[in-house]
């Protein structure tokens, strides 16, 4: 080194004439002299007088005399420790830079002036899938979805040309090929001049929130067609309890106008604002719900009750954010009610004892002070009209009398006893009224006794129809209940006549009956003892005849005297059915527990000497245990079950059936054999005294057994009918009332 200048010394720690001299070479830190090429610049460690080392960059040139020729080298040195330090620190920050922009949960680029994209952060790669190459420059457009691309693109030059924010909606494809919507949002950066340099953004899924808003905004709409189809005014107020929204039903029933205005108070009728004004006073003053019934004004000029519900809605804090309710129209509910209690009140006056005067006038005075303006009774007594009227102050009775009396008649309601309406009437008009109702009083369908008419400020309608029905039916019913008492009264006196003369001529018939049934006892003993007196004679007689003249007696003689003793015994056995037939209508029936099971087997043991030598089945089945005469329901089997007996002996095997079946409210009985049968023809006779179907010489018996049977049974409260054909057999039935019966055991003979 020949010269070195005073910066090379402070660089190196030396002074300029300690560097004169060296070789160039103990400069560096590895010792050697590094390239000689002219103008070459190179990088190298340099170490100074202290040891310590830095990085240089040396630039060299050849120095060159006049003639060119190379007379040195000139080598300036540069110390680079800062420049490389801050290239570093550089690097190290944009090492940070995209490791924090890698590590932001949204997609996030970088484009030049122009809007080409030269950056995009490792999100971007791994929500999109794509590559560095197809995302450069406009290749964003790749991933989005095809209906956002146009509009995005717009946008997106709109931005970068006037240097504006950059914020819209659009979906980006997934890797896998799902779209999710995201919010893009930009911000141009500029340097001191205000120049933009580039521009930095952002892409954030907000795809759970679209969707939620979505569905919100779903719900919402739902939820705002839910209370625009609800029948009740739905309305929303602020923490004031301002309104702020009030459903279409406000429009339909109270008008457009009125319903734009959004004034309930002015819907109010005018006796309700202040409880109205009050009950909202204490309901914002404590946040407490309010309730009420107010009556509102419709569109028509008519007022109709509505029932208040209003509820707070109340913030995160806890404080009143709003207010929601409803206004539901009760009118038909308080009307019902209105009417039930007048109804009972008319009632209540018409419900004195029969025989006293009703409040009829009372009934006139309540339907003013509810419900009409006037009220009115018409009644027609011989051809000629009274009333009971009241009515209020302004209603003109006179003119209303004159009316009803002339051109609007209450006898046309009186003939046709039809209901009449009427409106716009100038007679109406004239007595204060704008509408009437003529409803006649008439009960269970009979000629109308009166007419009620009612006065109305308005035209009738339904409602005043169906309420006046209602009292004139109870009016009507309460005069014709006073009329029928009357007549009732009159007919009580009449019966009590009658009978007093009934029991006088029962009296008399109970002591001719008393005397007749003596007299029957007299001729019951004369038969018993007149008639078998000659009836014995014939029979001993015979008996002693026969005896004495047996051995002269031809055999003609004989027959002639069997013939006349054996009639003289049926005539006995005659006699004695009939005073049994007899006695049978006057003996007291002792009624008790009657066991059939064990009446029919006993029947059976005392008939057996019937029964030998005969080859009979018997079938007896389940039989109950009914209320009555024990003897005389015996009887009634004795008479069937030998009739069985007798009527089956020609058969070679007898079969004879006793049942009991519950049908209704009676057991039938049945006695059924396999004997000769009858012609149902003459089913009906078999029952009455004397009736037999068959021969004496075939059959014996006197034909009072049945007849017997029957008395029995029609006493005991049941019937008796008999089943047959000629040859297969007969069945004889009788039935007995089951109310008081109860099931037996089962019984066998």
């Amino acid at each position: 080194m020949r010269l070195a200048n005073d910066a090379l010394a402070r660089t190196f720690g030396l002074r300029p004439e300690e560097l004169r001299g060296r070789s160039l070479a103990t400069l560096h830190a590895d010792g050697l002299e590094g390239p000689a090429e002219e103008d070459a610049a190179a990088t190298a460690t340099y170490r100074r007088a202290d040891g310590s080392e830095f990085v240089g960059e040396a630039q060299r040139s050849l120095v060159r005399n006049e003639a060119g020729d190379v007379i040195g080298r000139l080598e300036v040195v540069r110390d680079m420790t800062e420049r490389l330090q801050a290239e570093r620190a550089l690097r190290e920050s944009e090492l940070r830079y995209r490791g924090v922009l890698d590590a932001i949960p949204h997609l996030v680029w970088v484009t030049d002036p122009e809007g080409r994209h030269l950056y995009y952060n490792s999100g971007w790669y791994d929500y999109t899938g794509l590559s560095h190459e197809d995302s450069m420059n406009y290749g964003f457009t790749n991933a989005l979805h095809p209906d956002d691309v146009d509009r995005t693109i717009r946008a997106w030059e709109r931005s970068w040309r006037y240097g504006e924010p950059y914020d819209i909606e659009y979906r980006f494809r997934r890797h896998d090929g799902v779209y999710h919507w995201f919010v893009g949002r930009a911000t141009p950066i500029r340097n001191a001049n205000g120049d933009v340099i580039e521009w930095v953004g952002t892409c954030t899924d907000i795809h759970d929130r679209y969707e939620f808003e979505q569905q919100l905004q779903g719900a919402e709409a739902r939820s705002r067609g839910l209370l625009e189809g609800l029948p009740q005014i739905v309305w929303v107020g602020d923490a004031g309890g301002r309104t702020t929204y009030v459903n279409r039903r406000l429009a339909q029933y109270a008008g457009e106008e009125r319903a734009e205005q959004g004034d309930l108070l002015a819907l109010v009728h005018p006796d309700d604002r202040a409880a109205f004004q009050d009950r909202w006073r204490r309901a914002i003053a404590s946040g407490s719900p309010v309730e009420g019934d107010f009556r509102l004004l419709g569109e028509g000029g008519e007022y109709r009750t509505f029932a208040l519900r209003g509820l707070p809605v109340r913030g995160a804090g806890g404080d009143v954010i709003e207010w929601v309710g409803t206004f539901t129209d009760v009118e038909d509910q308080v009307y019902a009610e209105a009417t039930s209690r007048l109804l009972a009140e008319v009632s209540r006056l018409l419900a004195t004892p029969l025989g006293e005067q009703r409040d009829i006038t009372g009934v006139l005075a309540l339907l003013v002070d509810r419900f009409t303006e006037s009220a009115c009774l018409w009644f027609a007594d011989d051809g000629d009209l009274w009333t009971a009227r009241e009515a209020r102050p302004h209603v003109d009775l006179h003119a209303l009398d004159d009316a009803l009396r002339g051109e609007i008649t209450v006898r046309a309601v009186l003939e046709s006893g039809e209901t009449t309406v009427l409106r716009d009437q100038d007679a109406l008009h004239r007595a204060g009224l704008g509408g009437a109702a003529l409803v006649p009083l008439a009960a269970r369908g009979e000629q109308p006794v009166g007419v009620l008419v009612l006065g109305y400020r308005r035209a009738v309608d339904d409602r005043d129809l169906e309420l006046a029905h209602e009292v004139a039916t109870r009016v009507a019913t309460s005069i014709d209940n006073q009329r029928l008492f009357m007549q009732a009264r009159e007919a009580e006196r009449e019966v009590k006549e009658l009978n007093q003369s009934l029991e006088e001529h029962v009296e008399v018939r109970t002591r001719e009956l008393q005397e007749a049934n003596r007299e029957l006892e007299a001729f019951s003993y004369s038969v018993s003892h007149d008639l078998r007196t000659p009836l014995r004679h014939i029979v001993g007689f015979g008996d002693l005849l026969r005896k004495e003249a047996d051995t002269s007696m031809s055999d003609k003689g004989r027959r002639y005297l069997g013939i006349m003793t054996d009639a003289a015994t049926r005539m006995s056995a005659l006699i004695d059915d009939l005073l049994n037939f007899s006695r049978m209508g006057r003996q007291e029936i002792r009624s008790g527990p009657v066991d059939l099971d064990a009446v029919v087997r006993e029947v059976i043991e005392e008939l057996s000497p019937e029964t030998q030598d005969r080859d009979i089945e018997w079938d007896v089945r389940d039989l109950p245990t009914v209320t009555g005469d024990t003897s005389l329901l015996k009887l009634v089997f004795i008479n069937l079950i030998s009739n069985a007996l007798k009527y089956s002996r020609t058969r070679e095997q007898s079969r004879i059936e006793v049942s009991a079946r519950l049908t209704g409210d009676e057991y039938a009985v049945t006695v059924r054999d396999n004997g000769v049968g009858f012609d149902p023809r003459f089913a009906d006779k078999l029952f009455g005294v004397f009736q037999r179907l068959h021969r004496a010489e075939e059959f014996e018996g006197t034909g009072i057994g049945l007849a017997n049977v029957r008395r029995i049974i029609t006493r005991h409260g049941g019937r008796v009918w008999a089943e047959s054909e000629l040859g297969e057999g007969a069945s004889f039935s009788f039935s007995l009332p089951a109310a008081q019966t109860v099931t037996s055991g089962r019984g066998a003979a």
